[in-house]
């Protein structure tokens, strides 16, 4: 009785399922590209009487299908729009309901595609990512990605097989607006749009300017470089570059991060004698590429030779303010060792000749020093007024001494025996010996000379006698002269 019971059971419950309703079959669900919402479309069940079709979403853990409830719509209508406050990448499916029942949840279900983007500033690359999507039964073709720029209309940008989830744009502008999605298409007509995504690649604003104040030397060993530069805005990181000659390519040469002083003041040690190296500032983002450049700068190489007690100096010319030149100004060491300035010629030359023969009426020390600074007029747009210092060039004068043959102590001339020079030597020693080597006179003063006399008192007989004279000129060159000088009497 009871295994009777059990099998009419089976039998109604069997004859009742088969009586359902045949389940619809979803084309595709799409997102609305409009108010990014997401779209079913299913076709009518037409073998019974439909009272209203079920929408589902579906959730699928192992074997098992467990779908949630989401709305229903009357008979006729064949597609449904659910109405979500964000993009969730669901899984629906479509029920049928007459007045036997409902057909069954199935396996026919589909997942529009969720799209996420983001964006490497540094590369300059936008980076697409989306899920495959589901339903078809095997008939997925493949995607097209489609970008839309600021201003534009969306345009397919790449189409990519099945197995391609990801796509990475390139070349992508600062500043600027981007929206992307994703079209799913089969080999049966059907599509798909994803959501809708977009992005502002916004990138901070370079600083309104940077300005190369100066290049200008310190001493043989260091070069002293300064800027200005706007730090009211969200860049305040620079990158000093420098190139051996202007037709070579910049290198980096140091980052300076969180500037907060402006002008800035750094140094670069390096030799700078006949070395000239160009200088240029760039503002750098949080990627480390340059943003923004100043202009360039370069310290000025002083460069002379003596002919004949003229002096002769030139230089390269100044590279260069953002201001005009004013002129350079010449300076010369003095005697205390300090420059003063001696000439200034117009932004055109960057020649300078100096006669020397009259410096300290024709006694001089062996060598002179020079040094050129540039200077910038009053037009930097920026409010600087740069001022470039040359190296210091000293060059070493040719001493000439020349030896009297005779004097007469008691003439109107030539009474004293003093070697006539145009430089102080600085070492120096004079004596004078008879015929015998008997010394009779030794001074170490290069004014100082032998009046003719033995130590000072008793005149010496009319006759030749022997000079030695050692002396190191300022040049470093030490040399001795030895010869005969006559002692006359009037």
């Amino acid at each position: 009785m009871i295994i009777y019971l059990l099998v009419q059971i089976f039998i109604v419950s069997a004859m009742a399922q088969d009586n359902l309703p045949e389940k619809p079959i979803l084309n595709y669900v799409t997102v609305d590209t409009s108010d990014q919402n997401i779209i079913l479309n299913w076709d009518p069940v037409t073998t019974s009487d439909i009272l209203y079709y079920k929408i589902y979403s579906v959730e699928i853990s192992g074997q098992s299908i467990v779908g949630t409830y989401i709305d229903s719509v009357f008979a006729g209508v064949n597609s449904y729009k659910h109405i979500i406050t964000s993009h969730e990448s669901l899984m629906y499916t479509v029920t049928a309901v007459d007045s036997i029942g409902e057909s069954l949840l199935g396996n026919d279900y589909h997942q529009a595609v969720k799209v996420n983007i983001s964006y490497d500033s540094c590369s300059q690359e936008m980076n697409l990512e989306w899920n495959s999507y589901v339903g078809w039964k095997g008939n997925l073709n493949g995607y097209r990605v489609f970008c839309k720029e600021e201003g534009g209309d969306f345009n397919i940008i790449a189409l990519l097989d099945t197995a391609s989830h990801s796509y990475a744009h390139i070349g992508i502008k600062e500043n600027s607006n981007y929206e992307y999605l994703i079209r799913a298409f089969d080999n049966q007509g059907r599509s798909s749009f994803s959501n809708r995504r977009s992005y502002f690649t916004r990138m901070p604003a370079p600083p309104a300017y940077i300005n190369l104040d100066y290049v200008s030397v310190l001493d043989d060993q260091n070069v002293e470089i300064s800027f200005t530069a706007d730090l009211s805005g969200e860049i305040n990181d620079f990158r000093v570059l420098k190139a051996t000659s202007s037709e070579a390519s910049f290198t980096d040469w140091t980052t300076i991060l969180d500037v907060a002083q402006s002008p800035y003041i750094l140094n670069d040690k390096v030799a700078t004698r006949g070395v000239q190296i160009y200088y240029r500032i760039d503002a750098i983002n949080s990627c480390l590429s340059s943003v923004s450049s100043s202009n360039i700068g370069t310290n000025i190489v002083l460069r002379g030779e003596i002919d004949v007690k003229v002096a002769k100096l030139n230089w390269n010319p100044y590279k260069e303010f953002s201001g005009s030149l004013e002129a350079y100004y010449i300076y010369r060491m003095n005697s205390t060792n300090e420059y003063e300035l001696i000439h200034s010629v117009s932004s055109e030359y960057n020649t300078f000749i100096e006669d020397l023969s009259q410096l300290g009426h024709g006694i001089m020390k062996g060598e002179v020093s020079y040094q050129v600074v540039a200077k910038e007029a009053n037009d930097n747009p920026y409010g600087v007024a740069g001022l470039s210092r040359s190296n210091e060039l000293t060059l070493n004068i040719e001493s000439k001494l020349f030896v009297p043959t005779a004097f007469s102590p008691n003439g109107e001339m030539n009474k004293k025996f003093v070697p006539v020079m145009d430089f102080i030597p600085s070492a120096y020693r004079m004596l004078i010996y008879d015929r015998t080597g008997k010394i009779l006179y030794q001074t170490s003063d290069p004014f100082d000379g032998w009046d003719g006399t033995l130590y000072g008192s008793t005149m010496a007989r009319r006759g030749v006698y022997i000079y030695h004279i050692e002396y190191t000129s300022y040049s470093g060159v030490r040399k001795v002269l030895t010869g005969n000088l006559s002692l006359v009497n009037p």
